[in-house]
Protein backbone atom coordinates (compact mmCIF):
# COMPACT_ATOMS: atom_id res chain seq x y z
CA UNK A 1 0.00 0.00 0.00
CA UNK A 2 1.23 3.35 -0.86
CA UNK A 3 0.18 5.04 2.32
CA UNK A 4 2.71 2.79 4.50
CA UNK A 5 5.67 4.18 2.60
CA UNK A 6 4.18 7.49 3.22
CA UNK A 7 3.70 6.53 7.32
CA UNK A 8 6.97 5.22 7.18
CA UNK A 9 8.51 8.72 5.79
CA UNK A 10 6.58 10.72 8.14
CA UNK A 11 7.81 8.93 11.01
CA UNK A 12 11.11 8.83 10.05
CA UNK A 13 11.78 12.49 9.53
CA UNK A 14 9.96 13.28 12.97
CA UNK A 15 12.02 11.02 14.50
CA UNK A 16 15.60 12.21 12.83
CA UNK A 17 14.11 16.03 12.91
CA UNK A 18 12.09 16.57 15.76
CA UNK A 19 14.24 15.37 18.58
CA UNK A 20 16.55 18.10 16.96
CA UNK A 21 14.47 20.95 18.28
CA UNK A 22 16.12 22.01 21.74
CA UNK A 23 15.11 25.42 22.44
CA UNK A 24 11.96 24.25 24.63
CA UNK A 25 11.89 24.58 28.42
CA UNK A 26 10.76 21.27 30.71
CA UNK A 27 7.60 18.80 30.39
CA UNK A 28 4.71 20.74 30.41
CA UNK A 29 2.67 17.53 31.26
CA UNK A 30 1.45 17.36 34.74
CA UNK A 31 -1.57 16.74 37.29
CA UNK A 32 -4.38 19.42 36.80
CA UNK A 33 -2.89 20.42 33.25
CA UNK A 34 -5.26 20.86 30.37
CA UNK A 35 -4.98 20.30 26.92
CA UNK A 36 -6.36 21.42 23.85
CA UNK A 37 -5.10 19.81 20.78
CA UNK A 38 -6.10 20.03 16.77
CA UNK A 39 -5.08 16.94 14.65
CA UNK A 40 -5.33 16.76 10.69
CA UNK A 41 -4.96 12.67 9.69
CA UNK A 42 -4.97 11.73 6.11
CA UNK A 43 -4.80 8.09 4.48
CA UNK A 44 -4.96 7.08 1.05
CA UNK A 45 -5.07 3.32 -0.47
CA UNK A 46 -6.05 1.16 -3.43
CA UNK A 47 -6.44 -2.40 -3.60
CA UNK A 48 -7.54 -4.82 -6.75
CA UNK A 49 -10.57 -6.61 -5.47
CA UNK A 50 -10.50 -10.67 -5.20
CA UNK A 51 -11.73 -11.63 -8.22
CA UNK A 52 -9.41 -8.94 -10.84
CA UNK A 53 -11.48 -6.19 -12.02
CA UNK A 54 -9.88 -2.45 -11.76
CA UNK A 55 -8.63 -0.69 -8.62
CA UNK A 56 -10.86 0.99 -6.35
CA UNK A 57 -8.92 3.95 -3.67
CA UNK A 58 -10.20 5.03 -0.39
CA UNK A 59 -9.18 8.38 0.53
CA UNK A 60 -9.57 9.32 4.53
CA UNK A 61 -9.37 12.94 6.18
CA UNK A 62 -9.87 13.67 9.77
CA UNK A 63 -10.12 16.77 11.69
CA UNK A 64 -10.10 15.93 15.57
CA UNK A 65 -10.35 19.13 18.16
CA UNK A 66 -9.53 17.48 21.31
CA UNK A 67 -9.66 18.51 24.98
CA UNK A 68 -7.95 16.71 27.79
CA UNK A 69 -7.61 16.74 31.48
CA UNK A 70 -4.42 15.43 33.24
CA UNK A 71 -5.23 13.65 35.70
CA UNK A 72 -1.55 12.32 36.84
CA UNK A 73 1.82 13.18 35.16
CA UNK A 74 0.75 10.18 32.83
CA UNK A 75 -2.93 9.66 32.68
CA UNK A 76 -5.49 12.01 31.09
CA UNK A 77 -8.41 11.85 30.09
CA UNK A 78 -9.99 13.23 26.63
CA UNK A 79 -13.29 14.36 24.54
CA UNK A 80 -12.93 15.39 20.67
CA UNK A 81 -14.74 16.58 18.15
CA UNK A 82 -14.92 14.35 15.07
CA UNK A 83 -15.19 15.87 11.52
CA UNK A 84 -14.71 13.30 8.61
CA UNK A 85 -14.47 12.30 4.87
CA UNK A 86 -14.11 9.08 2.92
CA UNK A 87 -13.97 9.14 -0.61
CA UNK A 88 -14.46 5.78 -1.95
CA UNK A 89 -14.37 4.83 -5.33
CA UNK A 90 -15.91 8.07 -6.07
CA UNK A 91 -18.35 8.32 -3.77
CA UNK A 92 -17.52 10.69 -1.28
CA UNK A 93 -19.18 10.95 3.15
CA UNK A 94 -18.94 13.65 5.44
CA UNK A 95 -19.59 12.94 9.11
CA UNK A 96 -19.43 14.55 11.88
CA UNK A 97 -19.83 13.18 15.97
CA UNK A 98 -17.75 12.88 18.96
CA UNK A 99 -15.31 10.87 20.91
CA UNK A 100 -14.27 9.93 24.12
CA UNK A 101 -11.08 8.36 25.75
CA UNK A 102 -7.59 8.26 27.56
CA UNK A 103 -4.38 9.09 26.98
CA UNK A 104 -1.19 8.01 28.14
CA UNK A 105 2.35 10.43 27.71
CA UNK A 106 5.41 8.33 28.38
CA UNK A 107 8.60 9.71 30.45
CA UNK A 108 10.04 12.69 28.34
CA UNK A 109 13.20 12.16 26.39
CA UNK A 110 14.52 15.84 26.83
CA UNK A 111 11.52 17.91 24.60
CA UNK A 112 10.37 14.67 22.72
CA UNK A 113 7.23 13.15 24.80
CA UNK A 114 5.78 9.70 23.19
CA UNK A 115 2.42 9.45 23.79
CA UNK A 116 -0.62 6.94 23.47
CA UNK A 117 -4.67 6.94 23.36
CA UNK A 118 -7.42 4.95 23.09
CA UNK A 119 -11.11 5.92 22.69
CA UNK A 120 -14.00 5.27 21.01
CA UNK A 121 -16.51 7.30 19.67
CA UNK A 122 -20.01 7.93 17.03
CA UNK A 123 -20.00 9.76 13.73
CA UNK A 124 -23.06 10.68 11.48
CA UNK A 125 -22.95 10.82 7.82
CA UNK A 126 -24.90 13.22 5.92
CA UNK A 127 -23.91 12.21 2.18
CA UNK A 128 -25.42 9.93 0.11
CA UNK A 129 -29.05 9.72 1.44
CA UNK A 130 -29.96 8.75 3.59
CA UNK A 131 -27.62 9.51 6.94
CA UNK A 132 -25.94 6.35 8.58
CA UNK A 133 -24.64 6.51 11.96
CA UNK A 134 -21.49 4.93 12.76
CA UNK A 135 -19.30 3.41 15.75
CA UNK A 136 -15.76 4.11 15.99
CA UNK A 137 -14.38 1.40 18.48
CA UNK A 138 -11.25 1.56 19.15
CA UNK A 139 -9.76 4.22 17.87
CA UNK A 140 -6.09 4.12 18.74
CA UNK A 141 -3.30 6.85 18.29
CA UNK A 142 0.35 6.84 18.57
CA UNK A 143 3.42 9.66 18.72
CA UNK A 144 5.52 11.45 19.63
CA UNK A 145 5.22 15.31 20.90
CA UNK A 146 8.24 18.18 20.56
CA UNK A 147 8.25 21.05 22.82
CA UNK A 148 8.96 23.49 20.61
CA UNK A 149 7.72 26.47 22.78
CA UNK A 150 6.96 26.87 26.30
CA UNK A 151 3.91 25.43 26.94
CA UNK A 152 3.10 24.31 23.13
CA UNK A 153 4.10 21.37 21.18
CA UNK A 154 4.16 19.44 17.69
CA UNK A 155 2.47 16.12 17.59
CA UNK A 156 3.35 13.41 14.63
CA UNK A 157 0.97 10.20 15.06
CA UNK A 158 0.02 7.15 13.39
CA UNK A 159 -3.54 5.88 13.98
CA UNK A 160 -6.06 2.92 13.20
CA UNK A 161 -9.89 3.61 13.67
CA UNK A 162 -12.20 0.63 13.59
CA UNK A 163 -15.60 1.62 11.77
CA UNK A 164 -18.68 -0.73 12.83
CA UNK A 165 -21.83 0.30 10.79
CA UNK A 166 -24.47 -2.82 11.19
CA UNK A 167 -27.80 -0.77 9.53
CA UNK A 168 -25.18 1.07 6.81
CA UNK A 169 -26.68 0.66 3.10
CA UNK A 170 -22.59 1.51 2.11
CA UNK A 171 -20.51 0.01 4.48
CA UNK A 172 -21.13 -2.59 7.15
CA UNK A 173 -17.53 -2.65 8.78
CA UNK A 174 -14.12 -0.67 7.64
CA UNK A 175 -10.66 0.05 8.89
CA UNK A 176 -8.52 3.32 8.65
CA UNK A 177 -5.23 3.84 9.00
CA UNK A 178 -3.78 7.58 8.73
CA UNK A 179 -0.71 9.80 9.75
CA UNK A 180 -1.69 13.08 11.61
CA UNK A 181 -0.18 15.89 12.11
CA UNK A 182 -1.36 18.66 15.36
CA UNK A 183 -0.10 20.62 18.07
CA UNK A 184 -1.04 20.73 21.53
CA UNK A 185 -1.17 24.06 23.59
CA UNK A 186 -1.09 23.02 27.60
CA UNK A 187 -2.37 24.80 30.73
CA UNK A 188 -1.52 24.27 33.99
CA UNK A 189 -4.09 25.19 36.71
CA UNK A 190 -3.25 27.44 39.71
CA UNK A 191 -4.50 26.40 43.23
Amino acid sequence: MRSRGFASLIMLSAIVLLPAVTWAAGNPVGAGTFEYSPTLAFSRSQYTPAGGGSSISMTHFDLTGAVGRCMTDRVEIMGALLVQHRDQAGVGRNGIGGSAGVGYNFTAYGNVIPFLSASVGVLRYTNPSPADRTWLAPMLRAGIRTIILEGRAVNVSIGYQHEVNPKSSIDMRADAFDVGVGMSIFRATTN
